[in-house]
């Protein structure tokens, strides 16, 4: 089976019109906004469709509609297209996209935390008259010494983010960026202030992380349905303490989503893009990523057709394994063989259907099929629970 990655962006991907024709298309994506709106008490679907760039870039907006968009497409993706992920990780504000669509938080919470982030951020950026400036074509060596170079006790400016071995992200006082801009140019690299930003991921934030910190204890998180990947640790997270910590470490200390996409590399044989814009997708490929890589703002049917063979693929895995059951395991209760049989012919039926496309699989039928064998064929309860657990992770997969 291959492995299917999500990847969720953080700021910089946004634009005006993101989600709006998944929101006319799907009620699930419709949902999302209204929710988010009802929550945030601010007109999510007119922010992300029709406001101004002005408007959607401020830092107080941007980030609650790119995670609400992020999550509207991830919903579509996986009640409307059945598309399951190994695992999932998000870019900064993507980690908590990836953390509520993995049900680790709840869309409410994840999103009122965005929004207090944000205003946190805010606060900082106006106070410090601090930002952030991303960098194309220098090394990471390189740019860490320029930031040594201009950093004193009343200008201070540091690398942010490792996004790829090609781009970076500083953070700092904007007297420190318009330095390194300057600077940045002898290297022949190109160096852009992020309009709108705060200095995330740098030293400027720790005193209101702990405030975040805080915030988060305070929010029910459970165990994710899927493997999260941390972008500070670049590790799976394990617990609340784990997710509390990361989230806070990560707004003060710099992530290293290089090593995320390298890890992705490894672990991953297809990725998706999930939000607006393509920038993860256009990282992975500039990073050489020799797999498929789709972004689901661009490449909707593309992906589509090639995700709809895979699950083909693990459909008729799943039957198969089913059906080996039938041969394969004890008949200690000594059932009858018509009642085996009807549950042979109907399984029979379901790869039939796995074959010819048909639409209509039904993994709760096939789970209650070979449980209802299992069960008929007297097998220990102990045992049925381990086949149907080692069925569940073929199904998710």
């Amino acid at each position: 089976m291959k492995n299917i990655v999500f990847l969720y962006p953080g700021s910089a991907s946004q634009y005006v019109g993101m989600g709006e024709k998944l929101y006319n298309r799907y009620s699930i994506a419709k949902n999302i906004y209204d929710e988010a709106s009802d929550i945030l008490n601010k007109d999510m679907k007119k922010l992300c469709f029709n406001s101004s760039i002005v408007k959607l870039n401020k830092i107080e907006n941007v980030l609650p509609a790119i995670f609400t968009t992020s999550v509207a497409y991830s919903m579509v993706l996986v009640y409307e297209y059945g598309i399951i992920p190994y695992f999932v990780a998000g870019h900064s504000l993507g980690e908590y996209s990836a953390l509520a669509c993995s049900g680790a938080l709840s869309f409410s919470d994840a999103l009122q935390m965005v929004q207090y982030r944000s205003d946190l951020a805010k606060e900082v950026s106006k106070e410090q008259n601090a930002g952030m400036c991303i960098v194309n074509g220098v090394e990471c060596n390189k740019i860490e010494k320029i930031c040594l170079e201009i950093s004193n006790e009343k200008e201070y400016i540091e690398i942010a983010c490792k996004n790829s071995h090609f781009q970076t992200i500083v953070s700092g006082h904007c007297s420190a960026i318009e330095k390194f801009i300057k600077i940045i140019s002898e290297y022949s690299g190109k160096a852009i202030e992020l309009i709108g930003s705060a200095p995330y991921h740098s030293i400027l934030m720790k005193d209101v992380a702990k405030k975040l910190r805080d915030k988060l204890y305070d929010c029910k998180i459970s165990t994710p349905k899927w493997k999260v990947l941390s972008n500070t640790t670049c590790d799976f997270f394990s617990d609340k303490n784990d997710i509390v910590n990361n989230l806070y470490l990560q707004m003060f200390t710099p992530i290293d989503w290089s090593a995320v996409l390298d890890k992705v590399c490894i672990l991953g044989d297809i990725v998706i893009d999930i939000g607006p814009n393509s920038i993860n997708k256009d990282l992975l490929m500039n990073e050489g990523f020799k797999k498929t890589v789709f972004s689901f703002d661009y490449d909707i049917q593309e992906m589509k057709c090639n995700v709809d063979e895979i699950r083909k693929q693990k459909n008729m895995r799943l039957v198969n394994c089913a059906l080996k059951h039938i041969a394969s395991t004890p008949n200690i209760a000594q059932a009858s063989m018509n009642d085996i049989n009807d549950i042979f012919l109907q399984l029979q039926a379901m790869r039939k259907n796995v074959s010819e496309e048909s639409d209509d699989f039904n993994y709760e039928k096939l789970l209650s099929l070979l449980n209802n064998l299992l069960c008929l064929k007297g097998l220990p309860d102990e045992e049925i629970n381990t086949i149907l657990e080692q069925t569940l992770v073929i199904m998710n997969g």
